[in-house]
């Protein structure tokens, strides 16, 4: 991706840009609230398509088409087994069809000169913060006895993708870059609140996929440590080394939390 620091963004941009930030802060905090996103990217998009004109559209053959199709998979074999079967259902066509229209905006969103990652450290972050918040002024529902919960969301659900997102923001936090302190700041601060509710929720499943997760992140910065000099080598090692340490003793303390909170 170009150099986005010099350049001026046009309405269009600024929306999409919004649109891209309220993905991970509704995503857990506003009932239905990506959904709200992911049809105004559509709106959008299907506007760009229809000012530009299809035929000036810039497709990358086969890797488009090969995208659209892994994004469709869903949706034609749900429709072709319901075909087949003589009932259509489209409520099973649902979730599937938003998928397609995940690849839809794909396309049109590669396009665009923007910093999707630079967005998603700041809006996973504040997501985060706003769970913590919420959480923290509201009552716990008495019926999950305890457990940290959303109106809309159960225990299981909410641990697993908060603690997601928490390794999401982790992974995006610029180590090796210089990037202010308040940034930094507010990434750290989501995080510790991020798993401040991943325990909270009493959620198994995400924390069983740790060390795969890490092995995973581990591997994809070998890269930036091969490529580095020797200074910023030894430092992004010590970094390295120091966050996976840190999430493996959250690991093994949340595994005898709930050792302690099952015997109990």
């Amino acid at each position: 991706m170009k150099n986005n620091s010099m350049r001026t963004y046009t309405k269009l941009d600024w929306l999409v840009m919004f649109a891209i930030f309220m993905f991970p802060v509704t995503f857990l905090t506003v009932r239905h609230g990506v959904h709200v996103s992911l049809f105004a990217l559509l709106l959008i998009t299907f506007y760009q398509f229809w000012r530009v004109g299809l035929k000036k559209i810039q497709l990358l053959y086969p890797q488009d088409l090969l995208t659209l199709f892994i994004f469709s998979g869903l949706f034609i074999s749900i429709l072709i087994s319901q075909t087949f079967r003589g009932a259509i259902h489209f409520a099973a066509l649902d979730g599937p069809s938003r998928v397609l229209f995940a690849g839809i905006i794909f396309i049109f969103l590669k396009e665009l000169n923007i910093p999707y990652i630079k967005i998603l450290r700041i809006a996973i972050p504040a997501g985060l913060i706003l769970i913590f918040s919420i959480i923290v002024v509201k009552p716990l529902d008495p019926y999950w006895s305890g457990r940290f919960s959303m109106y809309f969301v159960d225990p299981n659900t909410l641990g697993s993708q908060v603690f997601i997102l928490t390794l999401l923001s982790i992974v995006m936090i610029g180590w090796n870059q210089n990037q202010s302190s308040s940034l930094l700041g507010v990434q750290v601060l989501g995080c510790l609140m991020g798993f401040y509710v991943a325990f909270g929720s009493g959620s198994r499943g995400a924390w069983l996929a740790t060390p795969f997760i890490f092995a995973l992140f581990i591997f994809l910065k070998a890269g930036d440590i091969a490529h580095a000099t020797n200074l910023q080598r030894k430092k992004l090692w010590y970094q390295l080394c120091t966050i996976t340490l840190l999430i493996f003793s959250l690991f093994f303390v949340r595994v005898f939390f709930l050792k302690s909170f099952s015997a109990n």
